[in-house]
């Protein structure tokens, strides 16, 4: 997995390339937990190209929802691929995220919030 960062309108958006499993967990998990560190509060993570992801993947998200949360940050998912949005359905983790279809969807109701 690959991911890169940038800052769009005071959001910063984490887009992330390839399968989210067990062996790119780690990485990511260490990288959203910088972010969170460096004082990032609104952050959006692009699943766009992200194929396939496992419970290990799935457990990162959730934790950097809460860690979000605790500081009184705001986390969102942007166009999951069918395949995620089953996982996310399956696993009830749909009530627990702010699940967008597109950036621009993200943006604006996260600024009205």
């Amino acid at each position: 997995m690959d991911y890169k960062t940038r800052t769009e309108d005071s959001r910063t958006i984490l887009e992330l390339s390839g399968d989210l499993d067990v062996t790119s967990a780690p990485a990511l998990q260490a990288a959203l937990q910088e972010l969170i560190d460096q004082g990032i509060r609104s952050l959006i993570v692009d699943l766009t190209d992200v194929p396939f992801m496992d419970s290990s993947g799935l457990g990162v998200l959730v934790a950097a929802h809460r860690r979000m949360t605790a500081v009184g940050g705001q986390l969102a998912l942007v166009n999951p691929t069918p395949t995620l949005r089953k996982v996310f359905e399956l696993t009830r983790t749909n009530r627990l995220f702010h699940l967008y279809e597109t950036l621009e969807q993200a943006t604006q109701e996260m600024s009205a919030a």
